[in-house]
């Protein structure tokens, strides 16, 4: 019976001091990782700024192979969007906050209650190739949040790594079929294209009283 009580008392004790130092603790949180690519800038962007490329090299898809993606009605540059669902990953969606051709993009990922991460990215010229650094800043609330912040570098480094590492590949690759230029004209094409659908919509509804 002594024992019984004394392991209680213990376990209640472990309790109290696992929240007070959680409550300690700082909640803010930054994930950042940076790989060299040699390829242009705006080739390396450009496997980010269209969210159809992250399926071929999203860490995320291949952690949930099931996993279920839902695009919004644009895809590239700021303003596109896409939802996710899957067993494993759970439900939630990613939009790109801002897109500086080239050279940065920002993006907002919103996590089915679990709260948001702000993520950026950075492509910086080196040499012939580029520097790009995938990061991730946010703030984990309540009373074990600040013990969440302490290890979600190591819970989201890996996957950050494998992702650039994907984002590599793919830029690589491109950059031998295609010039930079070229680059940067598909993806301003194709964002003016969606943004005048979209404004097309807009205006259709507007018409229409909806």
């Amino acid at each position: 019976m002594k024992l019984l009580k004394f392991l209680l008392v213990a376990g209640v004790l472990a309790v109290i001091a696992f929240i007070g130092i959680g409550l300690w603790l700082p909640n803010d949180y930054v994930v950042e990782r940076s790989v060299t690519v040699q390829a242009p800038p705006v080739i390396a962007f450009a496997q980010v700024n269209d969210l159809h490329k992250w399926e071929q090299w999203s860490p995320w898809s291949k952690l949930d192979p099931d996993m279920v993606i839902t695009y919004g009605d644009k895809t590239i540059g700021a303003g596109a969007s896409y939802a996710w669902k899957g067993k494993k990953s759970g439900s939630g969606k990613l939009t790109i906050r801002e897109s500086e051709l080239g050279k940065r993009i920002d993006t907002l990922i919103s996590f089915e209650e679990k709260g948001e991460g702000l993520g950026y990215w950075v492509f910086e010229k080196e040499g012939r190739g580029c520097k790009v650094t995938w990061g991730m800043t946010g703030r984990n609330a309540g009373p074990v949040g600040g013990w969440f912040s302490l290890i979600i570098d190591e819970m989201l480094g890996g996957q950050f790594e494998d992702g650039l590492a994907g984002v590599k590949e793919m830029a690589e690759l491109e950059a031998k079929e295609k010039p930079a230029i070229g680059s940067a004209l598909e993806q301003v094409l194709k964002q003016a294209g969606q943004d005048l659908e979209q404004a097309g919509k807009e205006l259709a509804d507007i018409i229409q009283g909806k």
